[in-house]
């Protein structure tokens, strides 16, 4: 009897000695699945947040970071909301960079991950004009450090993780749309074009009195 319950001992041995790696191995591997999608959404997060938050004050100028964060302008700003930016656009440089700068300063304090020394992060931020509706797009690239990097290279795998995110939010200013079409047609009625179209609806005037 004490024979074979040492030789059930020392096989329960050897499997917990072949199980224990393989365990231990895909519990970290799941942490560090964990890890990398858990600063993928924290990046997402901040390209929607830039975006959204932009695109809500995009008709003021000059912009805060503060306000990009909240998406509303601030009591200081009242005065300083635009007319006619959509003809053409003006200041959208200051703008996207502002949002840049903003985004890069949140870009050093999120996620789990250590960021590349020697690889800075790339925040782009563009306003794509159209009417009625124009749009804000936001891309950031950021290349961090693998969790268990040195694991990774003697396998021959590689270190370094590239995470790209991209955002993008509609313009909507009805104020401004007014605006903007109110000012389109003043300038068309001003023109050459403007009488060759009050005299085409001269006719149509004359008969709508006659219907009085």
């Amino acid at each position: 009897m004490l024979k074979k319950a040492g030789k059930l001992s020392g096989s329960a041995t050897i499997e917990y000695i072949i199980i224990m790696p393989v365990v231990i191995a895909c519990v970290v591997a799941v942490i560090m699945v964990f890890e990398c999608l858990y600063q993928q959404s924290a990046i997402q997060a901040l390209a929607d947040s830039t975006a959204e938050g932009l695109s809500m004050i995009w008709g003021y100028s000059p912009i805060r970071e503060e306000e990009i964060a909240s998406g509303a302008y601030s009591r200081e700003s009242f005065d300083n909301r635009q007319l006619y930016w959509q003809v053409p656009p003006i200041e959208s440089g200051k703008k996207t960079r502002t949002a840049g700068s903003w985004a890069e300063k949140q870009l050093e304090s999120i996620g789990l991950l250590k960021e590349i020394e020697d690889k800075n992060a790339e925040v782009s931020v563009s306003y794509h004009y159209g009417f009625p509706t124009s749009k804000i797009k936001v891309t950031i690239t950021a290349h961090y450090v693998l969790p268990g990097a040195a694991a990774l290279k003697y396998i021959g795998l590689g270190d370094i993780l590239t995470i790209r995110c991209h955002a993008e939010a509609p313009v909507y200013d009805q104020k401004e749309m007014i605006n903007v079409s109110d000012y389109i047609i003043q300038k068309v009625m001003e023109s050459k074009a403007g009488e060759f179209l009050k005299k085409i609806a001269s006719p149509l005037k004359k008969a709508l009195k006659m219907l009085e």
